[in-house]
């Protein structure tokens, strides 16, 4: 092998010889911040790639007429979108209320997944670079791209499953999470009172939440995110937990206090084991900075579920139950408008739009704000009409407004976080746009603009 030394690194020669590809690479002039980016994008200038455009280099806004099939597929993702908050509205009616922390938990248990894997694309986009931006040798270079950069494939249960398993990662990961949740199962029935009706909800809350952790901390990226996830999904578990708790004292007597937990204690003991586990297992000290950063983040978008639950659990009102019902719709009646809009803005080639923050996306544009006013402040009186929040209507539609206004700053942040991981989704597997935290972003600012409400109502 002969090398080819440039001013900034050497490029490999096979046969003395040099390919097309190491020909293009040469006119690069690569400097050692450049190597991780050809190894992450898997291609360079002149080299081909079967990789789909991202959102950063494509096109925002695609205004091509819609066929008949286009139209079919349109009411069809229209149907599907209206089909959960039935689907939910009959769970909850059926279940006596009780069933909406579950739903709860699997949306947070899908979230806490997506957004570990979007904070580790974006470590690897940022923070390699950064470090990699000094004049080193190419073996240090090497090393330590071979130390950083990973299969994106690999998860922290990949060692186990290749070893024991056949590499069935899923498999693998569903094996210890029924493990695990039939030990926290049996571990419950220890306590008194696990038996009784209210008690049985409790024991099946905990070990469904075990199991949805397990799951979720088995496929992070690896096993310090793992460990990460297990401790952001336990405060929400432990958070929300106020719901049946409150359901399952409240026969008890006037000479026993209702069992509760103290959300805010649980936010600062897992905001500090976060801090602790990066600042251990980083390799560098920018690493654990910007970790530590997008864990405080996944923390505020993660956690304003089990804040809305709390404070829900401690309304005065019968009807708490019936409040969480109608605060998914308002959210979700936003995100339908949301998507109905843009929808209706391809079909009649409206190109004209006024993006909130051009520089970011123009996804996000006032059209969109509009279209998902309309529906979420429906949603809101449709809400108020059969859910008992306290609140005259008009507040309620108020404060749906003024919430949806600034929810677009917390999509614009997501949208910001997928640009520089290079990913247009957090995930594939919804088939109207993206994964779950694509669609119940909306909940951050909602949470932050109702719960103060709430709040005065728990304490006057």
């Amino acid at each position: 092998m002969v090398v080819c030394e440039t001013p900034s690194e050497a490029i490999p020669v096979v046969g003395g010889n040099p390919t097309p590809a190491q020909q293009n690479m040469r006119g690069l002039s690569l400097r050692p911040s450049s190597v991780v980016l050809v190894r992450l994008n898997g291609n360079v200038v002149g080299m081909p790639s079967d990789e789909k455009p991202s959102w950063w280099d494509a096109g925002e806004l695609d205004v091509q007429m819609m066929t008949m099939g286009d139209v079919l597929r349109l009411v069809l993702d229209t149907v599907l979108l209206l089909l959960v908050p039935v689907m939910v509205f009959l769970v909850a009616y059926f279940s006596s209320n009780r069933a909406l922390a579950f739903v709860y938990s699997v949306c947070v248990a899908v979230a806490t997944y997506e957004y570990v894997w979007l904070a580790y694309r974006v470590r690897l986009r940022v923070f390699l670079p950064f470090k990699l931006h000094q004049k080193q040798t190419c073996r240090d270079i090497y090393g330590q791209i071979m130390s950083y950069s990973v299969d994106l494939r690999t998860c922290a249960i990949t060692p186990i499953a290749e070893r024991f398993f056949c590499g069935r990662k899923f498999l693998t990961a569903m094996l210890f999470s029924v493990i695990l949740a039939g030990t926290a199962l049996g571990f419950c029935f220890v306590f008194p009172g696990a038996a009784s009706s209210d008690g049985l909800l409790v024991v099946a809350y905990v070990s469904t939440n075990v199991f949805l952790c397990v799951m979720a901390a088995t496929l992070s990226p690896n096993v310090p995110d793992a460990i990460v996830v297990v401790v952001r999904y336990a405060y929400y578990c432990l958070a929300s937990m106020n719901v049946l708790l409150k359901s399952a004292t409240e026969t008890t007597t006037a000479n026993n206090r209702p069992v509760t937990i103290e959300s805010y204690s649980l936010l600062m003991l897992s905001s500090c084991l976060m801090l602790i586990i990066r600042v251990m297992t980083s390799k560098e000290a920018m690493e654990s900075a910007v970790m530590a950063l997008l864990d405080v983040a996944g923390m505020l978008y993660l956690s304003c579920a089990a804040v809305v639950l709390e404070y829900f659990s401690r309304s005065p009102t019968a009807m708490n139950d019936h409040a969480l019902l109608g605060f998914f719709i308002i959210v979700w009646s936003s995100e339908l408008g949301s998507f109905l809009t843009e929808r209706i803005l391809k079909r009649f080639r409206m190109t004209n739009n006024h993006p909130i923050a051009k520089h970011v996306s123009s996804r996000q544009n006032v059209e969109k704000l509009i279209g998902s006013l309309l529906l979420g402040v429906s949603g809101s009186f449709i809400a108020s009409a059969t859910v008992n929040f306290e609140m005259v209507n008009y507040l309620v539609a108020i404060l749906a407004a003024t919430a949806i206004v600034f929810s677009q700053v917390c999509k614009l942040f997501l949208i910001s976080l997928k640009k520089v991981a290079k990913t247009p989704a957090t995930g594939e597997y919804l088939r109207i746009g993206g994964g779950v935290i694509d669609r119940i972003d909306t909940l951050l600012f909602m949470a932050i603009v109702f719960c103060p409400f709430f709040e005065r109502k728990v304490f006057d």
